[in-house]
């Protein structure tokens, strides 16, 4: 099974490529500032995604314990309304 590379190792992985080819300096220091940028944006972006996912949870879980809680309310309602009529 392959093991799926985050982007933000794929970025690295081209950092380090390019650390080691013979570019002049300036060329070389413009692409590890870009590099650099795209692991920042990277980063942001799975923080973004994680905070989302976060808050999709959380919306998940309020649902549930509604749900939960409305059932809950139905069945003591059922119980009710069957010891009332066998009384």
């Amino acid at each position: 099974m392959l093991e799926e590379v985050s982007e933000e190792e794929e970025i690295k992985q081209a950092l380090e490529s390019i650390k080691s080819m013979n570019f002049d300096d300036n060329m070389k220091a413009v692409a590890e500032k870009k590099i650099k940028e795209r692991i920042l944006e990277a980063r942001r972006n799975r923080a973004e995604q994680n905070q989302q996912e976060e808050i999709d949870n959380r919306v998940d879980l309020k649902e549930e314990l509604e749900i939960q809680v409305h059932i809950k309310e139905e069945n003591k309602k059922k119980e009710r309304e069957l010891k009332e009529f066998w009384d």
